[in-house]
């Protein structure tokens, strides 16, 4: 495990902004709105040769009661007990308030690895007023601008001579799965049930999460990474930035992810976004599931699970080659069967067809079924060839590449998943013509023997 730099602070001191800085992308979600960041948030960089992980984290209110507050409370400090330093975030536009004195006293038991940034100091005269933080009693502080990034490298410089030197560790293959589905649909309910603890935020009210954020698990031999997102909503209903930036983000964690998991709530049944989830994930090459939440609601029999199949598969063809199960996030049940499919669907992408195997599966399919004939003439098919990984891409060639019917490509693709068994994993087929001369077509030459 990488040493874990924590950015903490109360509120609104620029903790995402100096994050994105730092790690010179945006990542953390930014705002003017106080408390705009909820959940901690992990990335990793390297410095001076130096690798680490950087963790932002949400605004840390000392004393309050309510319920999200004190989860944001819990987390912080449990990062702070995780991480190698702290970098403790303060105003420096403000001044020290009496909100940084109570936050100071909280991490005061860190203070053998606690350094205090001064944030906001964007011009010369902001930084010569920093001294006024002395009276937190964690010594001096270190001014930066996450805004014009001044101070900025002159951080990372010290951060990194505090990092140990690490011995070269073998990387861990790991799977990527994106949480995706609209609010409320318990993602991070599910996040929680699968690591036994409480990482991600959860609430009865839609929203609750709006940076992705992710989690490691080893489960069964095996290393994954769940992207707990943002609910993605309707296009009417995302007028505040927040909001907007938090469908970004989903976006990104879909481009980074292999596979996703796009959680339907059982209460409310699919709806259009799901679907536009789905198509969405598949369009961009990855591995796709479905996972039926909320199962201990429903009210089912031995029958129940197919039906539902069935309505869904029929509400949206393309899914009939995608898995479905059901869970309960709430209550744990089969939560581990998302991490088992996960695994399944893993294979599939990476996995290397064999070459005589794919050649007999498109010789017996277009014998089966020949493609209608183009101006009078046979459509011949004389080689399929797999070219990339993920998604598995092959090249077909035939003696017609742009003439082949869009319900044969469909034939062809279904016939594939029926013969190779690769449920949840997109394929690609590139038609070509043949470019050596004396090819005999896979399809004359069995029908001939």
């Amino acid at each position: 495990m990488l040493p874990i730099v924590a950015l903490v602070g109360r509120p609104n001191v620029g903790k995402s902004s100096l994050f994105n800085r730092l790690l010179k992308r945006k990542i953390a979600i930014t705002s003017d709105i106080s408390g705009t960041t909820r959940d901690r948030n992990y990335q990793a960089m390297e410095w001076n040769h130096k690798h680490f992980l950087v963790a932002d984290t949400g605004g840390l209110l000392p004393g309050e009661k309510e319920k999200v507050v004190g989860f944001i409370r819990q987390q912080v400090l449990k990062t702070a007990e995780e991480a190698e330093l702290i970098l403790l975030i303060v105003d420096a536009q403000t001044g020290p308030t009496d909100l940084d004195l109570a936050v100071a006293r909280e991490l005061k038991r860190y203070r053998h690895k606690l350094l205090l940034v001064a944030n906001k100091a964007d011009n010369e005269s902001l930084q010569s007023e920093c001294y006024r933080f002395l009276q937190l009693g964690l010594g001096e502080s270190f001014p930066v601008s996450a805004t014009h990034g001044i101070g900025a490298a002159d951080l990372l410089d010290v951060i990194a001579e505090k990092m140990p030197q690490m011995s070269e560790v073998v990387p861990v293959p790991i799977i990527r799965i994106a949480l995706l589905g609209r609010p409320n649909s318990g993602k991070s309910t599910l996040v929680n049930a699968l690591t036994g603890q409480e990482n991600a935020m959860t609430d009865d009210r839609p929203g609750t999460t709006r940076d992705s954020v992710d989690t490691i698990l080893d489960f069964n031999g095996k290393r994954f990474c769940l992207i707990d997102t943002a609910g993605l909503r309707k296009a009417a209903k995302t007028k505040e930035d927040i909001e907007f930036y938090s469908i970004l983000r989903t976006e990104q964690s879909l481009e980074r992810c292999d596979i996703a998991a796009v959680l339907v709530d059982m209460e409310k049944g699919v709806e259009e976004q799901d679907v536009n989830v789905m198509q969405m994930a598949i369009r961009r090459g990855k591995g796709l599931f479905v996972v039926l939440n909320k199962w201990d609601t429903v009210e089912k029999d031995s029958h129940t699970f197919d039906k539902l199949v069935k309505e869904l598969d029929y509400q949206a063809a393309f899914l009939a080659h995608y898995p479905k199960i059901a869970v309960s996030a709430l209550t744990k049940l089969r939560a581990t069967r998302v991490l088992d499919m996960a695994c399944q669907i893993h294979d599939h992408l990476f996995h290397r067809f064999d070459q005589n195997e794919l050649e007999n599966f498109l010789t017996d399919t277009a014998l089966r079924h020949p493609h209608p004939m183009v101006f009078g003439k046979t459509v011949s098919f004389y080689s399929i060839l797999q070219r990339e990984n993920p998604p598995p891409f092959f090249d077909i060639t035939t003696s017609h590449p742009k003439d082949i019917r869009e319900n044969y490509e469909r034939y062809l693709e279904n016939k594939f998943y029926e013969h190779f068994n690769c449920l949840g994993c997109p394929i690609r087929f590139r038609y070509m013509r043949k470019k050596k001369r004396g090819m005999r077509p896979l399809n004359l030459i069995a029908e001939k023997e």
